[in-house]
């Protein structure tokens, strides 16, 4: 029987699975450890291996395979690729992933004073509705769109980190991936209604809309679109209440096609949002086949490749900071991109100029 609270922590130069060798630690969570390590041909990837007493844990190893089958099945460059995979000595499932250097989109936000120019935000949601309608092409559902689950490299690209939490619409479940009745996935702020609910069979892609309009919403004005004081307040709201409009809580001056299009993402009932990422993204642009608006200071990746990086904002165009929202959730499972090693994801306020730091969740 495996000891209580033994953990997957390795030092410097530890063989993995006879495939990686551990280069440093990035972070542990209450599930796993996430290293920088190397593949035998000298390779960097992000490494996520579970704890050993937490091996016996059908539904969560069942889950860091599922986020290595679904995420390659998605051919969008913004999607971060798993490597390979393994099982240690003690029974611990390990993936490897694509080394990304970068923060979170959500460090980012707060490192640039917690919320982020209307221009800069339509420019992210536009790239957000490719990946995700990619995703949603091979009939994956994400579940769990928010700041943390995309990260912003140091080449200034937005990347799709992990797919954990993901489901395949049509694909039959196994017990040990299967979700109890009721119970949710994903951050309470960011969640549909429906999700919110636990109605896992009413979750399908126009879900990920309403969560990807909550993000934008939170870029744009600093808040979560439900304020209350902890996550199981957070979450009966999303389960009760409309959201308000973006317009309502937001001090700058937003453009009409944004303002719309998070508040259409936002809608309480699914049939009254948008019905695919594809017609939010072109909301966003204003009319199909309009070019995609590129964040100052910024590239974004999209499928049809290249990059552009516009002038940066001058001081007087920056946004003041926001009264940030409450009743976020922390993340269970670790991201695909390693936050900054010395800014916290949580911190009000973070370094002027962050160090590099690798994909992990």
């Amino acid at each position: 029987m495996r000891s209580e609270g033994r953990t997957a922590a390795k030092k410097p130069g530890t063989l993995i699975c006879e495939k990686w060798r551990v280069e440093r630690a990035i972070r542990t969570t209450d599930q796993l450890a996430i290293y920088e390590a190397k593949d035998l041909s000298g390779t960097r990837v992000l490494l996520k291996v579970i704890h050993p007493y937490k091996a016996d844990d059908a539904t969560l190893a069942a889950r860091m395979k599922r986020e290595a089958y679904v995420g390659n099945r998605i051919k969008h460059p913004a999607i971060v690729k798993v490597l390979g995979d393994g099982v240690t000595p003690e029974g611990s499932v390990a993936i490897a992933l694509e080394w990304v250097e970068g923060e979170t989109l959500e460090e980012y936000r707060v490192r640039r004073g917690g919320l982020l120019p209307p221009d800069e935000v339509t420019a992210f949601g536009i790239t957000l509705c490719e990946a995700l309608q990619a995703a949603h092409d091979e009939r994956v559902i994400h579940r769990d769109v928010r700041p943390e689950s995309f990260v912003v490299t140091k080449k200034g690209e937005l990347r799709v980190s992990e797919f954990s939490s993901a489901r395949v619409i049509g694909e039959a479940v196994g017990d040990d991936e299967r979700t109890a009745v009721g119970a949710t996935i994903g951050g309470p702020a960011f969640m549909s209604p429906e999700q919110a609910r636990g109605q896992r069979e009413r979750v399908d892609m126009r879900s990920d809309v309403f969560s990807l309009g909550a993000t934008l919403y939170t870029l744009v004005s600093g808040k979560t679109v439900h304020v209350a004081d902890n996550p199981l307040a957070t979450l009966l709201a999303a389960s009760r209440e409309k959201a308000k409009p973006v317009r309502s809580v937001v001090r700058a001056q937003l453009p009409d096609a944004l303002a719309d299009a998070i508040d259409r993402a936002l809608k309480f009932e699914p049939s009254d949002r948008f019905p695919s990422m594809r017609t939010m993204k072109n909301a966003l642009a204003k009319k199909e086949g309009a070019p995609a608006a590129r964040p100052p200071g910024l590239r974004t990746t999209g499928p049809a490749g290249g990059s552009q990086a516009p002038a940066g904002l001058s001081p007087s165009q920056r946004p003041p900071p926001p009264l940030a929202g409450r009743g976020a959730l922390p993340r269970t499972q670790a991201s695909a991109v390693s936050p900054s090693r010395s800014a916290s994801p949580a911190a009000p306020a973070a370094p002027s100029a962050p160090p590099p730091a690798a994909a992990a969740p």
